[in-house]
């Protein structure tokens, strides 16, 4: 070439990890109106829109199995072994192209049972379809959107699909529950960096009872923070949140 297309252009900024994190007292109120707007009743009157049911039990249901937003949008009933409680996502809806065996932990099972009593619910379907388009699922951006809503309606500085799972991780490799960061890898479908890079080739284990001992802690964690006996329109106390940022 005669010159040199990309003299005068900015260098490129550096990519950052983002870390930030809910506490347990702002997932704990989170979970308290996703949990209020899993049924089907009527919204209440507030200056937001009512969260549909589909897409609150989408999201309760990708805190509790730690998913992608694209991955637990698009859920097949086909994908769910009620008999083994794992859910297969096939490689073609995974970042890593891998499929990915998740364990089911009770409380996410309750979270399915409750999306079969939906309206609009097929037998061999999305297990979270969309309310306004008939044969599809929840759409990834509307979960995005759906976060920030709450995060606007809770007075929270605007989070993401993807803080519960880091939100999640942390936890699960913290003091208090002590999962090696390996396992919690292997929890969030990323591929293993441990030992030698060919070992991973050879390696097809995919650390199940590891998994699911890790889930099963996390949804008693998710279940811990979620108030048997809370009502119906929280006050400005209880909406009071903290999203932090880890050092």
């Amino acid at each position: 070439m005669e010159a040199n297309p990309t003299i005068g252009l900015t260098r490129p900024i550096a990519p950052q990890s983002r870390s930030r994190l809910f506490t347990d007292a702002a997932l704990s109120q989170m979970l308290v109106l996703l949990h209020d707007a899993s049924g089907a009743g009527d919204g209440r009157s507030d200056p937001y829109a009512r969260m549909a049911p589909h897409m609150a039990l989408g999201l309760r249901f990708l805190i509790l199995t730690l998913t992608r937003r694209t991955e637990a949008a698009g859920a097949r009933r086909s994908e769910i072994d009620p008999a083994a409680r794992t859910w297969t996502i096939p490689g073609e809806r995974t970042k890593n192209r891998q499929a990915h065996v998740v364990p089911l932990s009770p409380q996410a099972i309750e979270v399915l049972d409750a999306a079969r009593r939906l309206p609009g619910a097929a037998l061999d379907g999305y297990l979270f379809p969309s309310p306004t388009r008939p044969g599809a699922h929840l759409e990834p951006h509307a979960i995005t959107r759906a976060v920030n809503r709450m995060c606007a309606r809770l007075s929270l500085p605007l989070g993401s699909p993807h803080d519960f799972r880091r939100t999640g991780a942390t936890t699960l490799t913290s003091e208090r529950y002590g999962f090696r960061r390996f396992v919690v890898g292997k929890v969030l479908g990323h591929t293993a960096h441990d030992g030698a890079a060919v070992t991973s080739v050879y390696d097809r284990n995919e650390y199940l009872a590891d998994k699911r001992q890790a889930l099963d802690a996390w949804g008693r964690h998710v279940q811990g923070l979620t108030p048997q006996d809370h009502d119906a329109s929280p006050s400005p106390q209880r909406r009071h949140l903290h999203l932090v940022t880890a050092a």
